[in-house]
């Protein structure tokens, strides 16, 4: 879908990612956001040190209503929370955290809670990071540059945007700060680039 959209992904710190379950933790301001992940997340090189870096989606349960993105959101792995019902959203960070374990496979949280319509970075929630914490995951946090461009119109030519991957913040480094604070240091890395 991206080609169709003349789109290259520049994909930095492929290779910093964890070996193991970890965290990824991106700003959020286009549709397009996840297909990016997924297509940053492919290892094109054949071997033995090949892992299975298969992501795991977290969305509001608006997602799942809205016609311009709950087809392809079908295709992927996507779990949906309820923001309203705070009981349910922790059952289902709770089988997003199970299923990620089990499957080997990195979850993915849009830690704003929504798209930024500006391009800067939206606040962090800080519930985003319970999982984390209570799992004793390792955080990637992700910087993605410029895919708010992809659906401008005028736009001509091939668009480049960028999927950074940070350096892992080991669960050691945070277990024991509160999300609020955890919050603050994954939003201050994702901006620093």
């Amino acid at each position: 879908m991206l080609k169709l959209l003349n789109v290259k992904v520049e994909v930095i710190g492929f290779d910093d990612l964890p070996k193991t379950v970890a965290m990824l933790a991106p700003n959020h301001c286009s549709y397009f956001d996840p297909a990016l992940i997924l297509v940053a997340l492919e290892d094109k090189r054949p071997g033995e040190d090949y892992v299975n870096k298969s992501p795991i989606f977290l969305a509001k349960d608006d997602v799942a209503k809205d016609k311009r993105v709950k087809g392809y959101a079908k295709l992927i792995d996507t779990f949906y929370i309820d923001r309203k019902n705070a009981r349910k959203a922790l059952k289902t960070f709770d089988e997003f955290a199970r299923f990620a374990k089990e499957g080997h496979r990195y979850p993915v949280v849009f830690p704003s809670g929504t798209r930024s319509k500006s391009g800067k970075v939206g606040e962090f929630k800080p519930g985003a990071f319970r999982m984390a914490k209570k799992e004793f995951m390792p955080i990637v946090p992700v910087t993605i540059n410029n895919a708010l461009s992809i659906t401008n119109a005028k736009r001509k030519g091939k668009l480049k945007v960028q999927v950074i991957f940070h350096k892992a913040i080991k669960p050691m480094s945070f277990i024991t700060n509160d999300t609020q604070a955890i919050a603050k240091r994954v939003k201050t890395i994702v901006e620093s680039k």
